[in-house]
Protein backbone atom coordinates (compact mmCIF):
# COMPACT_ATOMS: atom_id res chain seq x y z
CA UNK A 1 0.00 0.00 0.00
CA UNK A 2 1.61 3.22 -1.25
CA UNK A 3 1.75 6.01 1.24
CA UNK A 4 0.24 9.43 0.82
CA UNK A 5 1.48 12.97 3.05
CA UNK A 6 -1.13 13.57 4.43
CA UNK A 7 -2.44 17.65 4.74
CA UNK A 8 -3.03 18.63 8.44
CA UNK A 9 -6.13 20.69 8.21
CA UNK A 10 -5.22 24.55 9.93
CA UNK A 11 -8.42 25.78 11.30
CA UNK A 12 -8.90 28.45 14.35
CA UNK A 13 -11.88 29.18 16.62
CA UNK A 14 -15.23 30.18 15.23
CA UNK A 15 -18.47 30.78 15.86
CA UNK A 16 -21.27 28.05 16.31
CA UNK A 17 -23.08 27.07 13.54
CA UNK A 18 -24.83 23.53 12.66
CA UNK A 19 -22.75 20.73 10.77
CA UNK A 20 -22.65 17.41 11.10
CA UNK A 21 -21.63 14.39 9.27
CA UNK A 22 -23.80 11.76 7.23
CA UNK A 23 -23.73 8.67 5.67
CA UNK A 24 -25.80 6.36 3.47
CA UNK A 25 -25.27 3.50 0.47
CA UNK A 26 -23.55 4.35 -2.36
CA UNK A 27 -25.64 5.63 -5.22
CA UNK A 28 -22.80 4.21 -7.96
CA UNK A 29 -24.26 0.71 -9.55
CA UNK A 30 -20.55 -0.51 -9.73
CA UNK A 31 -20.38 -0.30 -6.06
CA UNK A 32 -23.06 -2.26 -4.47
CA UNK A 33 -20.87 -2.18 -1.07
CA UNK A 34 -19.96 1.03 -0.68
CA UNK A 35 -20.88 3.82 1.13
CA UNK A 36 -21.26 7.66 0.87
CA UNK A 37 -20.08 10.34 3.21
CA UNK A 38 -22.32 13.28 2.91
CA UNK A 39 -21.82 16.67 4.70
CA UNK A 40 -24.34 18.82 6.28
CA UNK A 41 -23.81 22.58 6.88
CA UNK A 42 -25.16 26.03 6.80
CA UNK A 43 -22.05 27.30 6.32
CA UNK A 44 -19.69 27.18 2.85
CA UNK A 45 -17.03 24.74 3.48
CA UNK A 46 -13.77 24.34 2.33
CA UNK A 47 -11.96 21.46 4.54
CA UNK A 48 -13.47 18.40 5.63
CA UNK A 49 -11.34 15.87 7.83
CA UNK A 50 -12.49 12.90 9.95
CA UNK A 51 -11.44 9.33 11.62
CA UNK A 52 -13.24 5.97 9.81
CA UNK A 53 -13.35 3.34 11.65
CA UNK A 54 -15.61 -0.45 10.19
CA UNK A 55 -16.07 -3.44 10.61
CA UNK A 56 -13.14 -5.72 9.49
CA UNK A 57 -15.29 -9.31 9.61
CA UNK A 58 -17.28 -8.05 6.51
CA UNK A 59 -15.07 -5.39 5.31
CA UNK A 60 -12.30 -4.08 3.27
CA UNK A 61 -10.81 -0.81 2.51
CA UNK A 62 -7.71 0.69 0.60
CA UNK A 63 -6.35 4.14 -0.07
CA UNK A 64 -7.41 4.05 -3.91
CA UNK A 65 -10.74 2.81 -2.78
CA UNK A 66 -11.53 6.39 -1.16
CA UNK A 67 -13.06 8.48 -4.17
CA UNK A 68 -13.83 12.37 -4.02
CA UNK A 69 -17.53 13.19 -5.48
CA UNK A 70 -16.39 16.71 -5.32
CA UNK A 71 -15.95 18.56 -9.02
CA UNK A 72 -12.56 20.11 -9.39
CA UNK A 73 -11.35 17.89 -6.69
CA UNK A 74 -9.74 14.52 -7.95
CA UNK A 75 -8.17 13.36 -4.81
CA UNK A 76 -9.18 12.83 -0.92
CA UNK A 77 -5.88 11.97 1.23
CA UNK A 78 -5.89 9.17 3.30
CA UNK A 79 -4.15 6.77 5.35
CA UNK A 80 -6.03 3.22 6.06
CA UNK A 81 -5.28 0.63 8.47
CA UNK A 82 -7.04 -2.55 6.85
CA UNK A 83 -5.93 -4.52 9.77
CA UNK A 84 -7.56 -2.34 12.30
CA UNK A 85 -10.30 -1.34 10.21
CA UNK A 86 -9.56 2.40 10.82
CA UNK A 87 -8.81 5.33 8.11
CA UNK A 88 -7.86 8.80 8.45
CA UNK A 89 -9.71 11.09 5.72
CA UNK A 90 -8.72 14.80 4.68
CA UNK A 91 -10.25 16.50 1.60
CA UNK A 92 -9.49 20.31 0.57
CA UNK A 93 -8.09 21.88 -2.45
CA UNK A 94 -5.18 22.94 -3.25
CA UNK A 95 -5.90 26.11 -4.59
CA UNK A 96 -8.24 26.91 -1.35
CA UNK A 97 -11.28 26.24 -3.52
CA UNK A 98 -14.81 26.00 -1.95
CA UNK A 99 -15.74 22.00 -1.46
CA UNK A 100 -19.24 22.81 -1.21
CA UNK A 101 -21.71 25.46 -0.46
CA UNK A 102 -24.13 25.67 2.51
CA UNK A 103 -26.34 23.15 2.47
CA UNK A 104 -26.13 19.03 2.07
CA UNK A 105 -23.86 17.35 -0.20
CA UNK A 106 -22.15 14.22 -1.26
CA UNK A 107 -18.41 14.47 -0.93
CA UNK A 108 -16.68 11.01 -1.08
CA UNK A 109 -17.43 7.43 -1.64
CA UNK A 110 -16.02 4.55 0.19
CA UNK A 111 -15.73 1.27 -2.33
CA UNK A 112 -15.36 -1.38 0.35
CA UNK A 113 -15.02 -5.07 -0.70
CA UNK A 114 -16.06 -7.95 1.39
CA UNK A 115 -18.70 -11.15 1.58
CA UNK A 116 -21.53 -8.67 2.94
CA UNK A 117 -23.59 -9.06 0.58
CA UNK A 118 -26.74 -9.88 3.10
CA UNK A 119 -25.36 -8.95 6.22
CA UNK A 120 -24.63 -5.75 8.32
CA UNK A 121 -21.28 -3.48 9.01
CA UNK A 122 -20.71 -1.48 11.51
CA UNK A 123 -19.45 2.12 10.33
CA UNK A 124 -18.55 4.98 12.86
CA UNK A 125 -17.26 8.59 11.66
CA UNK A 126 -15.19 10.41 14.52
CA UNK A 127 -13.22 13.61 15.16
CA UNK A 128 -14.91 15.06 12.34
CA UNK A 129 -13.86 18.40 11.58
CA UNK A 130 -15.11 21.13 9.13
CA UNK A 131 -13.30 24.23 7.69
CA UNK A 132 -15.00 27.26 6.29
CA UNK A 133 -13.47 30.58 4.62
CA UNK A 134 -9.95 31.30 5.31
CA UNK A 135 -9.76 28.18 7.53
CA UNK A 136 -12.66 29.18 10.15
CA UNK A 137 -13.44 26.41 12.01
CA UNK A 138 -17.11 25.16 12.16
CA UNK A 139 -18.52 24.03 14.72
CA UNK A 140 -20.06 20.50 14.04
CA UNK A 141 -21.08 17.29 15.67
CA UNK A 142 -17.61 15.40 15.95
CA UNK A 143 -19.08 11.72 16.34
CA UNK A 144 -21.64 9.86 14.27
CA UNK A 145 -22.28 5.72 14.68
CA UNK A 146 -24.40 3.68 11.72
CA UNK A 147 -25.28 0.56 11.00
CA UNK A 148 -25.67 -0.55 7.16
CA UNK A 149 -27.69 -3.28 5.58
CA UNK A 150 -25.63 -4.11 2.34
CA UNK A 151 -27.57 -5.97 -0.48
CA UNK A 152 -30.47 -5.90 1.65
CA UNK A 153 -33.94 -6.11 -0.17
CA UNK A 154 -35.30 -2.00 -0.51
CA UNK A 155 -39.22 -3.84 -1.28
CA UNK A 156 -40.41 -7.27 -0.61
CA UNK A 157 -40.85 -9.32 -4.21
CA UNK A 158 -41.86 -12.37 -6.10
CA UNK A 159 -39.67 -13.02 -9.58
CA UNK A 160 -40.31 -14.96 -12.40
CA UNK A 161 -39.42 -19.03 -12.22
CA UNK A 162 -36.31 -19.88 -14.55
CA UNK A 163 -36.83 -21.90 -16.54
CA UNK A 164 -40.36 -22.15 -17.33
CA UNK A 165 -41.43 -23.84 -19.10
CA UNK A 166 -39.69 -26.14 -17.41
CA UNK A 167 -39.08 -30.22 -16.58
CA UNK A 168 -37.78 -31.33 -14.33
CA UNK A 169 -37.67 -28.18 -11.67
CA UNK A 170 -37.58 -24.56 -11.51
CA UNK A 171 -35.77 -21.71 -9.49
CA UNK A 172 -38.63 -19.62 -8.21
CA UNK A 173 -36.44 -16.04 -6.79
CA UNK A 174 -38.08 -13.73 -4.13
CA UNK A 175 -37.25 -11.07 -1.77
CA UNK A 176 -38.22 -9.44 1.98
CA UNK A 177 -37.70 -6.31 2.84
CA UNK A 178 -38.70 -7.26 6.62
CA UNK A 179 -38.68 -10.70 8.44
CA UNK A 180 -41.89 -12.61 8.62
CA UNK A 181 -43.60 -15.27 8.48
CA UNK A 182 -43.59 -16.09 3.91
CA UNK A 183 -45.60 -19.15 2.21
CA UNK A 184 -45.31 -20.19 -0.98
CA UNK A 185 -47.91 -22.69 -2.57
CA UNK A 186 -48.51 -23.66 -5.80
CA UNK A 187 -52.05 -24.41 -7.19
CA UNK A 188 -53.67 -25.68 -9.85
CA UNK A 189 -56.38 -23.83 -12.45
CA UNK A 190 -59.22 -25.38 -10.33
CA UNK A 191 -57.58 -23.59 -7.20
CA UNK A 192 -56.83 -26.70 -5.70
CA UNK A 193 -53.36 -27.19 -3.85
CA UNK A 194 -51.06 -29.16 -5.33
CA UNK A 195 -47.77 -28.26 -3.58
CA UNK A 196 -46.78 -26.26 -0.23
CA UNK A 197 -43.02 -25.08 -1.16
CA UNK A 198 -42.61 -23.25 1.65
CA UNK A 199 -43.98 -22.29 5.54
CA UNK A 200 -42.29 -20.60 7.60
CA UNK A 201 -40.28 -17.51 9.34
CA UNK A 202 -37.70 -16.17 7.32
CA UNK A 203 -35.39 -12.95 7.98
CA UNK A 204 -35.01 -10.02 5.51
CA UNK A 205 -33.15 -10.94 3.01
CA UNK A 206 -32.78 -12.93 -0.95
CA UNK A 207 -34.00 -16.15 -1.56
CA UNK A 208 -34.83 -18.95 -3.78
CA UNK A 209 -36.50 -21.71 -4.00
CA UNK A 210 -37.02 -24.82 -6.03
CA UNK A 211 -40.05 -26.39 -7.07
CA UNK A 212 -39.49 -29.90 -8.44
CA UNK A 213 -42.85 -30.87 -10.26
CA UNK A 214 -44.05 -33.28 -7.52
CA UNK A 215 -47.34 -32.65 -5.38
CA UNK A 216 -47.62 -33.16 -1.47
CA UNK A 217 -48.15 -36.38 -1.88
CA UNK A 218 -44.52 -36.80 -3.40
CA UNK A 219 -46.13 -37.73 -6.70
CA UNK A 220 -45.46 -36.17 -10.17
CA UNK A 221 -47.99 -33.37 -11.91
CA UNK A 222 -49.34 -33.61 -14.86
CA UNK A 223 -48.43 -31.33 -17.42
CA UNK A 224 -49.80 -28.40 -17.50
CA UNK A 225 -50.24 -24.47 -15.86
CA UNK A 226 -50.03 -23.89 -12.61
CA UNK A 227 -50.10 -20.84 -9.97
CA UNK A 228 -47.69 -20.23 -7.21
CA UNK A 229 -48.58 -17.77 -4.69
CA UNK A 230 -46.27 -16.25 -2.16
CA UNK A 231 -47.86 -14.22 0.94
CA UNK A 232 -45.74 -12.55 3.63
CA UNK A 233 -46.33 -9.13 5.78
CA UNK A 234 -47.90 -6.96 3.44
CA UNK A 235 -47.62 -8.68 0.65
CA UNK A 236 -49.55 -11.24 -1.58
CA UNK A 237 -48.42 -11.89 -5.18
CA UNK A 238 -48.68 -14.94 -7.94
CA UNK A 239 -47.57 -15.76 -10.68
CA UNK A 240 -48.03 -19.07 -13.56
CA UNK A 241 -45.95 -21.70 -14.47
CA UNK A 242 -46.20 -23.86 -16.68
CA UNK A 243 -44.91 -27.90 -16.60
CA UNK A 244 -43.85 -29.97 -19.38
CA UNK A 245 -43.58 -33.73 -19.43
Amino acid sequence: MKKLTLFVLMVSLGLSHTAYSGIEKSKSPDNPNGIEVSIHSDLDVYGVQFDLSYDTDALSLTEDDIISLVGGIDKVYSKVNDAEGFAKVIMFSMQGDRIMQEGASSVMDFKFTGDILNGQADITISNLILAGVNGIAIDCDSDASFDLNFGMPLETSLNKNFPNPFNPSTTIPFQLEKAGYVSLKVYDMSGSLVKTIASEYRDAGSYEVIWNGLNNDGQQVASGQYILKMSAPSYSNTLQMTFIK
